[in-house]
């Protein structure tokens, strides 16, 4: 039997508070988390993209909310990512919520976890609308949750996207901008800016999802 795991098998019989003594943590309560730690599962943590860039790693989270075990979940998984590429891996969280929440950061004595915060909503929709001919597809799509977005800035941006060349990116691009757009415009709104891709550019990115309702229905 290796080393470790004799040490491991006679700590397991020692009382918690003389290991948490042992190694500089002297309080009357401590308690052994044995049994809880059994029902973690990996399988139950996700990373929306994990994307190499030179030589970074990058961890990239969407988050609509951020929950109280939000945080602690992408340490978890930064953490794994870390070991897995014997790198250190930067963690993205791109906040598309509009509630005002703290700095995300996990610290304490041996460890601080800070990943980069992009809030979706302190970002300007002029800025994303003055480059959007050789903009950023991501940032046009979330362009709706932006500041200084109007109805009349949705409709440039609807305009420009519908110039796209590639029908796949384009399609993509416009989808998502519509359903972003959604949870902010009323849907006659909406309706109207997808009557104007049809009639302006004969651009109808639902005709597929009408023909399949259509059959089903």
């Amino acid at each position: 039997m290796a080393y470790k795991d004799v040490v491991l098998k006679y700590l397991s019989h020692v009382s918690p508070y003389e290991i948490a003594k042992f190694v500089g943590v002297d309080t009357e309560i401590v308690e052994s988390l044995s049994e809880e730690i059994k029902n973690i599962r990996i399988s139950d943590l996700h990373a929306d993209f994990v994307l190499r860039a030179d030589d970074d790693i990058l961890h990239i989270e969407f988050q609509q909310e951020m929950k109280s075990d939000t945080l602690r979940r992408f340490y978890v998984y930064n953490a794994l990512l870390t070991r897995q590429f014997e790198r250190v891996v930067d963690t993205y969280i791109v906040y598309l919520g509009k509630g005002k929440i703290p700095t995300p950061v996990i610290e304490g004595k041996m460890v601080k976890f800070t990943p980069a915060f992009i809030r979706v909503a302190d970002m300007d929709a002029t800025e994303v609308l003055e480059k959007a001919k050789n903009g950023n597809i991501i940032a046009m799509a979330l362009m709706p949750l932006m500041k200084n977005c109007t109805k009349e800035k949705m409709v440039e941006l609807i305009d420009t996207e519908a110039r796209i060349n590639s029908e796949g990116l384009r399609n993509d691009v416009i989808a998502s901008t519509l359903l972003m757009s959604s949870t902010v415009y009323e849907e006659g709104f909406i309706r109207d800016m997808k009557r104007r891709l049809i009639q302006m550019y004969d651009v109808d990115i639902f005709k597929e999802e009408r023909k399949a309702a259509l059959e089903e229905g």
